[in-house]
């Protein structure tokens, strides 16, 4: 049995067979292909190329403030421009959409006018010292539409803002960072003013017990310890010599007193009367005055005055009671007054105050018998007196003056740590803000330098380097290709449906196609019968496929002329191409 394999033959027969079923898809194809490379609208493209020119000042002088890498502000300005306030003021200024905005909703349009502008990059073949990625030294901003001169005016107005949007974004970022540098150093200024006012306020409520008084404190400790040594041994040399002054004047009124006219009794009585006086201010001073012992002495005194007078002198109990005044001021500076010395020293007091208020009383003054203004010694002793009175109440008030600054200076001294210690703290924050204060200074004066760099445009800037052009040819569509791929599916098309339709016809044709169906191979096979009719009609399709193949080659020759290159024009580069001329 043979198989059922076709010959070139069978091919042949099947294609003159199903010829209206090849040529018939075959047409209609490529008249639709035809057709739509026709119709389409042309599509043009104006493309306007700016350059990025860097820093035509060396950073190592002037850093600029703008940080960010090219292909970012690319992408930053291309979204700005890109809003649909922009895209549609584009659209009103050159009329774009003019049939579409009254049906077309707002975001395809948007979106098709998106879809028409394109960024491309230019990169170089070097590394970008940056990001170490390829340095992108240009970019190309393109518009696509079916007018050229459209294209061009719209591809001009986005060139014109990537331009003004650069110069705009840079100018105000360094803007931006030469106001917060100003603020922030005005904010610091106050803050450093705010805290000299607090250093000087602490300075002045510390006066006296800072760091640097120390020194002089410690200095004025000594010396003042070395003065009240001396006003302690001038006061010992004083009072020394004011004991011996009231011995002096005890004598010498004494001596007065004898050589008044008083007999030897008298003065005997006036000794003993003075013995008395003095154990009555003694036992005072020890019980007080109202101790039977002080009563019975009390009343021998008075005994003793009215058998023989009133003997007392009142000038001697006045200088005893300064004496105890001066000895009880001394121990109350160092005792309290509840002390028992400081009470006996009270209670003699009250004794002396007793007896020189009796005798006031009883109309005696400090006078002796012999006046003392007629002596010129006793004036002069008294006249010492005083003075060394008036010298003992000065140093005196020199000493509790210079205890008092000792106390006060003592106070300073022990303050002096913590003061330093919260000196310290204000002053390494003053410190720290200055430091800031200067470096935010000097970041100002850079950014005023950046900022003049960018309104000069000395930095790095977007230079348009070819503007856009009116296109001469359009970018879409490609009318050659499109007519090729017709071509090539109208073929593709014819044969395809002549091999389906020759699959569905269940005839059979041909002395093997009976064989392999009946499983036998005929005996006598008769030739096919060509009739007059078929003859006419054979004929007749023989003209209609050569006029269809002169017309589609004329077609096809019409198309490579107008769509892909002029006849001649081919003809010379074969010709060149054979070595031909």
């Amino acid at each position: 049995m043979e198989d059922d394999v076709k010959t070139l033959g069978d091919y042949i027969s099947i294609a003159w067979r199903r010829k209206f079923h090849i040529l018939i898809p075959f047409i209609v194809v490529l008249l639709i292909t035809v057709a739509t490379v026709f119709l389409l609208p042309p599509v043009y493209k104006s493309t306007g190329t700016i350059l990025i020119e860097s820093q035509q000042i060396p950073e190592e002088l002037v850093q600029s403030m703008v940080t960010s890498f090219a292909d970012e502000r690319i992408q930053v300005i291309k979204q700005r421009i890109m809003t649909g306030q922009q895209l549609f003021g584009i659209i009103k200024k050159f009329n774009l959409y003019s049939d579409e905005l009254d049906f077309t909703p707002r975001s395809e349009i948007l979106e098709d006018m998106r879809n028409r502008i394109q960024i491309d990059r230019v990169s170089a073949d070097v590394t970008s010292r940056r990001n170490r990625s390829a340095a992108i030294i240009a970019f190309t901003v393109s518009f696509e539409h079916s007018s050229a001169g459209l294209a061009q005016k719209v591809a001009n107005e986005l060139v014109t803002l990537f331009l003004d949007e650069n110069i705009r974004t840079r100018t105000a970022r360094a803007e931006e960072t030469s106001d917060f540098l100003k603020k922030e150093s005005e904010r610091l200024g106050a803050q450093i003013a705010e805290m000299e006012a607090q250093i000087a306020n602490y300075k002045q409520e510390n006066e006296g017990s800072l760091p640097e008084n120390l020194p002089l404190n410690l200095q004025r400790v000594v010396t003042m310890r070395s003065a009240l040594m001396n006003s302690e041994a001038e006061l010992n040399e004083l009072n020394e010599r004011k004991k011996l002054l009231l011995v002096d004047l005890e004598t010498l009124q004494y001596n007065l007193a004898a050589g008044s006219g008083m007999s030897e009794e008298q003065q005997r009585q006036k000794a003993e009367l003075e013995a008395l006086q003095n154990q009555f201010i003694s036992l005072s001073a020890r019980y007080g005055t109202e101790h039977p012992d002080v009563k019975a002495i009390q009343r021998q005194i008075r005994a003793f005055e009215q058998e023989y007078g009133d003997l007392s002198d009142i000038t001697e109990l006045q200088s005893q009671r300064q004496l105890v005044s001066q000895e009880m001021s001394e121990l109350t500076r160092k005792y309290s007054a509840e002390h028992p010395d400081v009470k006996r020293l009270e209670r003699k007091l009250e004794g002396i105050d007793a007896m020189i208020r009796k005798s006031e009383k009883e109309g005696k003054t400090d006078e002796s018998p012999v006046k003392d203004g007629a002596n010129p010694e006793l004036m002069q002793v008294q006249a010492k007196l005083e003075s060394l009175n008036s010298g003992i109440e000065r140093v005196k008030k020199a000493r509790v003056d210079a205890e008092k600054q000792m106390v006060e200076l003592d106070l300073r001294i022990n303050r002096t740590p913590q003061v330093e210690r919260g000196l310290d703290a204000l002053e390494r924050d003053y410190e720290n803000t200055k430091n800031k204060y200067q470096e935010m200074k000097n970041k100002q004066l850079q950014a005023e330098l950046s900022k003049s760099l960018e309104e000069e445009q000395k930095g790095e800037r977007f230079t348009l380097l070819e503007p856009p052009l009116l296109p001469d040819t359009p970018v879409k569509p490609n009318r050659p290709k499109l007519f090729m791929l017709g071509l090539i599916l109208s073929m593709v098309g014819g044969i395809g449906v002549a091999g389906l339709a020759e699959s569905l016809d269940g005839g059979i044709r041909g002395s093997r196609t009976l064989a392999s169906v009946t499983k036998m191979t005929p005996l006598v096979t008769i030739p096919y019968i060509v009739t007059r009719k078929d003859e006419v009609t054979r004929k007749r399709n023989v003209r209609l496929f050569i006029l269809a193949i002169i017309i589609l080659g004329v077609c096809a020759v019409a198309s490579v002329h107008f769509f892909y290159k002029p006849l001649d024009l081919l003809w010379f580069i074969v010709l060149r191409k054979l070595n031909l001329t």
